[in-house]
């Protein structure tokens, strides 16, 4: 089982629920709401000068913290989280940096 989903109460049930969760922060503060369990992996726009803005609407009117993540990042993140067993690390704070897995 696999949640994928924005930063919101799903997102929150689902880790809470010992669920494999990949979240999309975006504008969020990731400090404040990337849960950095063993069993998550979030987006977020940490590494961005705007990021963890927090606002609702994007002040460059680029929303570029969410359309910077393609569904081919997602799934490619999806599929390895599904694949692995024995996660040790599923945090990244740019959508490039690769899964870290226990050997």
């Amino acid at each position: 089982c696999l949640c994928i989903t924005e930063d919101g109460a799903l997102m929150h049930m689902a880790y809470l629920s010992g669920k494999k969760t990949i979240g999309l922060l975006g504008s969020s503060r990731s400090d404040w709401h990337n849960p950095k369990l063993a069993h998550t992996f979030c987006f977020t726009s940490d590494d961005l000068e705007c990021g963890n803005c927090m606002l609702s609407t994007c002040k460059f009117h680029t929303n570029f913290c969410m359309t910077r993540i393609s569904s081919e990042h997602v799934y490619e993140k999806a599929v390895l989280f599904l694949n692995s067993t024995e996660t040790i690390k599923l945090y990244s704070n740019s959508p490039d940096l690769s899964i870290c897995f226990k050997r």
